[in-house]
């Protein structure tokens, strides 16, 4: 009786959770069934018909659609410049699908798979935060349809991972079954319930100075991403640690990011305690002939000026 018990509940770890593709839409965004059966969600912001197509992946408790309602509210500004917006969800994170023991390299060919399927060959691509890594990714792999890079507060291999974040994902290592149980009947359900008033409280007392210097009328969007960038799945959170916080090399040299006729943009502020400006500074040093821009701000700061997202591209 107790293997099958066992059994049903190793079976409802391995399953996303059931939600209507259709909300997806419904929420202002869209969806491909990739290759392996996976649901990649994406939004889009901008002009359709765009001569600039740049891809835009998010941070860390992020989905694309905070990305693409920071977007939105510089949409003439976009329009005016001729340029498009996709902001794909990281899988493992809102209603992206999980995908098991992935490399960056799988993000980029689910990348190519997007564009492909949206007839979109030459792009750039921009990576926050957590999303810098994945960016690279698709830099790299992508090649030359590739034109520019942007990096904006972006993790490196450099970027050592925090005290709880290790003990967290080495329990998943030794231990997978127990840490799933315990992350989708324990915490995630505390995150599924948690009001936007709670989030706020967390962050503020996680990361103080970035959160206040995010104060202004755009911020709540971040609050909002943060409980729908795990309501479904907290795979993303291994994949945080495993992928992009220097648990494991890249599989690609930085200095391979440069190619010829690529811009290359790092972007960091000197208030940042996510990822401190060291990290940026990694980029600066070994990508040749890169712009590097360093401003007084901390690490949520596109919240409070988002026009800071088209001014870099």
């Amino acid at each position: 009786m107790m293997a099958y018990f066992i059994g049903d509940i190793e079976k409802s770890l391995h399953q996303p959770e059931a939600y209507d593709v259709q909300t997806i839409i419904e929420e202002g965004g869209n969806f491909i069934r990739l290759k392996d059966d996976r649901i990649l969600e994406y939004f889009e912001s901008g002009s359709p018909d765009a001569n600039h197509t740049i891809v835009f992946i998010h941070g860390f408790t992020m989905t694309g659609l905070s990305i693409k309602r920071l977007l939105d509210l510089q949409h003439k500004e976009a329009q005016e410049r001729s340029m498009r917006f996709i902001c794909p969800t990281i899988p493992g994170f809102g209603k992206s699908w999980a995908h098991s023991n992935r490399s960056l390299g799988d993000f980029a060919e689910d990348i190519r798979n997007l564009l492909d399927h949206l007839q979109v060959e030459n792009f750039s691509v921009a990576g926050y935060s957590f999303g810098g890594a994945h960016a690279a990714s698709v830099a790299y792999y992508l090649g030359d349809r590739v034109k520019g890079l942007a990096l904006v507060h972006a993790v490196s291999p450099l970027h050592s991972v925090s005290t709880w974040a290790t003990k967290f994902v080495g329990l998943s290592d030794h231990v997978p079954f127990i840490s799933k149980v315990l992350s989708k009947y324990v915490f995630q359900p505390i995150i599924i319930r948690s009001s936007i008033d709670t989030v706020d409280t967390i962050l503020r007392s996680a990361f103080p100075i970035d959160w206040e210097d995010a104060a202004g009328p755009h911020r709540h969007l971040f609050a909002h991403d943060f409980v729908r960038s795990m309501a479904w799945t907290l795979d993303g959170w291994y994949d945080r640690v495993r992928l992009a916080d220097g648990s494991i090399p890249w599989p690609f040299k930085i200095e391979d990011l440069r190619r010829e006729g690529r811009k290359i943009v790092v972007f960091t502020g000197t208030l940042d305690t996510v990822v401190i400006p060291s990290v940026q500074h990694h980029f600066r040093d070994r990508i040749p002939d890169v712009q590097f821009v360093e401003g007084e701000h901390a690490h949520l700061n596109m919240f409070k000026h988002p026009e800071y997202m088209i001014q870099m591209m």
